[in-house]
């Protein structure tokens, strides 16, 4: 039998969780605005009919080693493969899931390619823009040291230069860009050494 107490946890679990759809179709809403000359309509039109999951941490853990073969880190907020899956989020940590969408959905905005360029950037870059589109606030703790490294790669090669390159693969522009001369930063050299 259920009880008041049970029935009042469902409907609170249920009004999240359209919450967290709400949040997910607006931040496709927002990328497609913010990067409308970079991300196709196509692109967004299949990120729109494939909704990210909201998963408890443990659920988030086991899909994870289910699709990657690899166990989850202890600080997982979320992961997506492209679109060949909807994004997965965890829905424990309500204070970063606005974060973790955007994110996430920035991975699926990306041309596949362009991100293998990036390399050890492919989750700075994405952090980066994602800070970028929440006014520069961050609420968590996340990927650090690439975001620092994405952030200078901005600096120095123009924030459009690769915008182009993590989007549409084109490199065109962060090549001229970089082949100037360059402050001496050890995450920079080595991009260019990976780009070439």
């Amino acid at each position: 039998m259920e009880t008041d107490h049970s029935i009042e946890d469902f409907r609170e679990k249920r009004a999240e969780l359209k919450e967290f759809k709400d949040m997910d179709r607006e931040a496709v809403d927002y990328i497609g605005k913010e990067f409308r000359d970079l991300v196709s309509q196509e692109t967004l039109e299949k990120m729109r009919s494939l909704p990210s999951e909201f998963k408890s941490h443990e659920e988030l853990a086991r899909a994870y080693s289910k699709e990657t073969g690899k166990a989850a880190s202890e600080d997982l907020e979320g992961f997506s493969k492209g679109l060949e899956i909807p994004a997965q989020i965890c829905s424990d940590h309500k204070q970063t899931i606005n974060e973790t969408i955007l994110h996430e959905r920035l991975h699926q905005a990306s041309d596949h390619e362009g991100d293998e360029r990036l390399r050890s950037l492919s989750e700075g870059i994405p952090q980066a823009l994602t800070e970028r589109m929440q006014a520069g606030v961050s609420f968590g703790d996340f990927y650090l040291s690439e975001t620092q490294a994405a952030k200078e790669l901005m600096k120095e090669g123009g924030d459009t230069a690769v915008e182009k390159l993590y989007f549409q693969n084109d490199t065109q522009e962060l090549r001229a860009a970089l082949a100037k001369d360059a402050q001496p930063d050890l995450h920079l050299q080595q991009f260019k050494k990976n780009f070439r």
